[in-house]
């Protein structure tokens, strides 16, 4: 998914308190800063939000991965 695109994110996020979807939002532009190149992946995980970044589109490639609950 692309640095731009935000529209999944905010779906998953629109349960979550403000401060939440703001350590997100931070968390997302510092690896992006980092990994400019990478590939997004944001998913339902169970009970929780899960996204992290990875140099393919292979969950098991994950770079940085983060749950949110």
């Amino acid at each position: 998914m692309a640095k731009e695109n935000t529209e999944d994110l905010n779906t998953f996020l629109s349960v979550f308190d403000e401060s939440i979807r703001e350590k997100v939002f931070w968390l997302r532009e510092f690896v992006w800063d980092l990994y400019p190149e990478a590939n997004e992946l944001i998913y339902d995980n169970y009970n929780a939000v899960a996204f992290g970044w990875s140099i393919t589109d292979k969950l098991g490639d994950l770079l940085v991965h983060r749950h949110i609950w």
